[in-house]
């Protein structure tokens, strides 16, 4: 081993911590964004869905239901499946999954949560767009 000076390994350490501490901001800030459609845009990382660049503000539940039927975009969740996931080992009934449905479709301005027999799904085409 070479003898080191104090100040030379203080000030090498300082850069090596400044570099780390950058790359893991860029890191974090490099959400995982998807365009659901022209109005809608989704944020993974932050749980966070987007209506014309203005974000929707959800409960915690809310937040991940939509979570759940973004992951399944286009795609049938079924009601079972969805109270798995919001309430784990809870015993909840299907009167509250729905309640939790109507209070979320209420912040939504569109009408993309759709009900099906076999459960819901967040549906990327908006109907205005269907007509054209």
């Amino acid at each position: 081993l070479k003898p080191v000076e104090e100040n030379q390994l203080k000030s090498t350490v300082l850069i090596a911590l400044s570099r780390f501490e950058e790359e893991n901001k860029l890191s974090s800030e490099q959400d995982k964004i998807i365009k659901i459609n022209r109005k809608y845009q989704y944020n993974f990382t932050k749980k966070k869905l987007y209506y014309v660049d203005k974000e929707i503000i959800f409960g915690k539940k809310e937040k991940e239901f939509i979570n759940l039927l973004v992951q399944n975009l286009d795609d049938i969740v079924p009601s079972r499946q969805i109270i798995m996931h919001i309430w784990k080992d809870e015993n909840v009934s299907f009167p509250t999954l729905r309640s939790l449905i109507r209070r979320t479709r209420e912040k939504i301005p569109d009408d993309v949560i759709e009900f099906f027999v076999e459960g819901y799904k967040f549906n990327s085409k908006l109907k205005e767009d269907e007509k054209r």
